[in-house]
């Protein structure tokens, strides 16, 4: 078994002269490099230098396909974080961007619990949502991003971010259209009912011109429960 000094990952096929990574422990009778012991093992370089080969291949094999960018849009407690499940279970290979997993990573918010962070932690919180968008539609994969995103000037940002990178992706919205009332009995004592009711300004549902340049679907649905 060979460890990738680059991705950490124990090398545990060679196919088609490329090396194949896992997570598992690397037995430390392996560890024989110049960093775990006296010798140099060359099979780690090469281990490291096909690790970027596997990735570029999976790159190609993946800008085959059409890929997608869709954004959810809707008030908090409206059934968002639902519908990603439903959209997993009918394809697995989406990979979901969520403010509040992120808010979890980052010890905001405890695990299972939804709320929001001061200010300065709300800044941290979108801005990994914008390095996760990022890497993610480099390295080619269809992505949902789970947040509320009833800001038109950031959705059109984290657009222009996506059609930079690549210009093929396909950018949907879909609207999930649930009561205020609703939302507000869902999320009572994680968000103040105020700020629920601030994120239902009119406003806030209108795409813009700009936006309509870019998106190539949008979908409306109503009474998630």
């Amino acid at each position: 078994m060979k460890i990738c000094r680059k991705c950490n990952n124990s090398v545990i096929a060679l196919q088609r002269n490329r090396e194949i990574h896992t997570k598992d422990t690397v037995p430390s009778m392996y560890l024989n490099c110049s960093k775990f012991g006296n010798r140099t093992c060359s099979y780690i370089k090469k281990s490291c230098d096909l690790h970027e080969q596997v990735k570029n291949d999976n790159n190609i094999a993946n800008s085959s396909k059409k890929m997608e960018a869709i954004f959810l849009v809707g008030l908090p407690g409206s059934g968002k974080s639902t519908y990603v499940k439903e959209l997993l279970s009918q394809n697995k290979d989406y990979k979901v961007v969520s403010m509040d997993l992120i808010r979890e990573k980052l010890g905001i918010c405890s695990e299972g619990r939804k709320g929001i962070g001061s200010k300065e932690q709300e800044q941290m919180v979108r801005q990994t949502e914008a390095d996760e968008i990022t890497s993610l539609v480099r390295d080619g994969f269809s992505i949902i991003i789970d947040d509320t995103n009833l800001r038109s000037e950031k959705r059109l940002s984290q657009v222009r971010i996506i059609k930079e990178i690549n210009k093929d992706y396909k950018i949907k919205y879909i609207f999930v259209k649930t009561d205020v009332e609703t939302c507000i009995q869902r999320r009572a004592g994680e968000i103040p009912a105020n700020i629920i009711r601030m994120f239902d300004a009119p406003e806030n549902w209108v795409i813009t011109d700009d936006e309509k340049n870019l998106v190539n679907e949008v979908l409306e649905i109503y009474d998630l429960t």
